[in-house]
């Protein structure tokens, strides 16, 4: 089977599409790999985003989550104590 050359019918039909292309499709794709890479974490990226451990954000963003999961934790003990010490007022 040997290759066939383009017809200029061909070449007119792509060059008649390439501007729609280019306004509706190539900026669905551009919104896509941006969500996907800059935007959207993976789980096989300790949920990060391909963009954070590309450039090596990805132990500052670790080291972060970190420190707010212990404060929020700190504070939701701080609170069950509160309400602990609030019901045991309540019922005397």
């Amino acid at each position: 089977m040997g290759y066939t050359t383009v017809s200029e019918r061909e070449r007119t039909q792509v060059h008649q599409i390439e501007p729609i292309l280019r306004r509706l499709v190539y900026p669905a794709v551009y919104l896509l790999d941006a969500h996907y890479n800059d935007e959207r974490y993976h789980e096989s990226l300790r949920n990060l985003t391909p963009a954070d451990v590309y450039y090596g954000r990805g132990d500052a963003r670790s080291a972060r989550r970190e420190r707010i999961k212990l404060s929020t934790m700190a504070l939701r003990r701080k609170m069950h104590a509160w309400n602990r010490v609030q019901s045991r007022a309540h019922t005397s």
